[in-house]
């Protein structure tokens, strides 16, 4: 019995036995099983744009490091900027800003903000760069697909294993047919990738193994990778830079913070010095007087400009007061009863 081209008709009381017709088969894309896979060893979370962070620091400091880096991402000699500061300072505000200018101008390749209450994030961070790279370099998706399905054990190797084969050699420019040794793009600039807070990254092993990845990767000169790291200056991570100082741009928020503050001294003590002089040319009388009234004007200015940073910091010293005061007040309560 045939069923083709029938319509609108009831069986009862029938068995099947054969079914026969088209079978549509759906597979992959060649490489979508091992994009797949690099995606489930990602961190999302650890993206620029994933979280709500609070803002800290000198937005003054802020805004100048935004454009330095800005300046050195568009002619800067090395590969490697590092950005480091006290706690508090505004280093992760910093580094959103700078993350976010990169997207607006098209040439963020990733994020990767680290988070001391996150403690698994660095098995996974070359990962989540690459999960990102290939969203921002859509063309290299194939490539490093169709290389994860080959090996998948990829995903589980040393980090400095995976910066090789998941970054470091799909993104590198590949050779025209003329060249025996790869040319690097003219139009094309390079990509920057923004890392926030190494020093929240658990064990000091491990930061020192994120830093010599990076300093790896940075060293194949025809790759067009930028980093832009922050972290606090703490002395692990400070000898691991010092050992590649001339491979890396430094700022410090401290030096600009107090440049600054010299400008600021420097800018107000000329338009004193004008405004008086206009005065002393009215009012004669010893400019030992006028130099005396700049310093301390200047030095009001001085303390205007920290005390936010200075409130801060007695608020800071008076919470911990009252907090051991409370619990003498409680111990001692407890002892009476």
């Amino acid at each position: 019995m045939s069923f083709a081209n029938s319509s609108n008709f009831t069986i009862h009381g029938s068995t099947f036995t054969d079914v026969g017709g088209n079978i549509n088969n759906y597979t992959d894309r060649p490489g979508e099983r091992g994009i797949r896979e690099l995606f489930k060893g990602s961190c999302p979370n650890a993206a620029y744009d994933s979280q709500t962070y609070h803002s800290g620091g000198n937005p003054d400091v802020q805004r100048v490091i935004v454009q330095e880096v800005a300046d050195w991402v568009k002619g800067g000699s090395t590969k490697i900027c590092w950005i480091y500061g006290a706690p508090g300072a505004g280093k992760s505000t910093i580094m959103r800003d700078v993350a976010t200018q990169c997207a607006h101008h098209g040439n963020l390749g990733a994020s990767f903000f680290f988070n001391r209450n996150s403690l698994n994030y660095s098995r996974n961070f070359v990962t989540s760069i690459a999960c990102q790279l290939v969203v921002a370099v859509p063309e290299k998706r194939l490539q490093l697909g169709e290389m994860i399905e080959a090996d998948t054990s990829i995903l589980q190797k040393p980090l400095a294993v995976q910066m090789q084969r998941l970054i470091v050699e799909p993104f590198m420019p590949q050779p025209n047919e003329d060249d025996e040794m790869p040319q690097p793009r003219p139009t094309s600039p390079p990509v920057v990738i923004v890392i926030d807070a190494i020093d929240e990254c658990f064990g000091y092993s491990r930061q020192r193994e994120i830093i010599d990845v990076i300093q790896d990767a940075s060293s194949h000169s025809q790759l067009p990778i930028l980093w832009v790291v922050a972290s606090r200056p703490e002395s692990t991570i400070r000898q691991s830079f010092d050992a590649i100082a001339t491979q890396v741009y430094s700022i410090s928020l401290a030096d600009v913070g107090r440049l600054l503050e010299t400008q600021l001294r420097v800018t107000l003590s000329t338009y004193l010095l004008n405004r008086f002089y206009k005065l002393h040319e009215k009012y004669p009388t010893s400019m030992m007087c006028f130099q005396g009234v700049i310093m301390f004007l200047l030095g009001v200015f001085f303390w205007i400009y920290l005390f936010p940073l200075l409130f801060q910091v007695i608020s800071f010293i008076f919470n911990i007061i009252r907090t051991l005061f409370r619990m003498m007040l409680k111990a001692v309560s407890q002892g009476h009863q």
